[in-house]
């Protein structure tokens, strides 16, 4: 998924169903923690050039 995608399956889903919008959240979390650590490497790998 993308966060995009994300942001809008939360936004459909029901506010109510908590489980729902914490297994969203949790993903949104990871790929947030994925992008920044891709752009950390990339930070990096261009130091080294």
């Amino acid at each position: 998924y993308t966060m995009r995608q994300l942001s809008r399956l939360a936004a459909a889903e029901d506010r109510d169903n908590r489980i729902a919008q914490l297994l969203i959240e949790g993903a949104m979390l990871h790929l947030q923690a994925d992008l920044d650590w891709l752009e950390r490497c990339q930070e990096e790998l261009e130091e080294l050039e």
